[in-house]
């Protein structure tokens, strides 16, 4: 497995974990719990996750993250992206004052994304063995 392979995997991997800690975040923001979550932090993993999708679709040699090995990856990104895209939104609009239905919603609308990743990651895993 190359270096810049390993770095991609390892940001694939993490845009999982972090769609769960953006879902606890925004539980956190719609309810007021300032324990689990502020709008600084949420806002922080927002911006985070949209950047790292960003380096994952597009490649980011600066950072040493590839752009997709294969079309499938590159599909499954952009299919992933398109889910984010409208969750984002959300998510830069959600306050206190919202009901907690739209918490459930959101929830399940990142739950998706992070299934998306769990499909995603072994993609990257055989794409970097095939070169070998």
């Amino acid at each position: 497995m190359l270096q810049s392979d390993a770095y991609t995997l390892q940001i694939a991997a993490r845009q999982r974990t972090l769609s769960q800690q953006i879902a606890k975040e925004s539980c956190a923001v719609l309810t007021g719990n300032t324990v689990m979550g502020s709008r600084v932090r949420l806002t922080k993993s927002t911006v985070r996750f949209d950047a790292s999708m960003q380096a994952l679709i597009n490649g980011f040699a600066g950072a040493g993250v590839s752009a997709p090995a294969t079309p499938e990856i590159r599909d499954a990104l952009t299919a992933t992206a398109a889910d984010w895209s409208a969750v984002r939104d959300q998510l830069l609009a959600i306050d206190a004052s919202q009901n907690h239905d739209q918490a459930a919603d959101l929830f399940d609308d990142l739950n998706s994304i992070m299934q998306d990743f769990d499909a995603l990651i072994p993609m990257y895993i055989a794409s970097s063995k095939s070169g070998l």
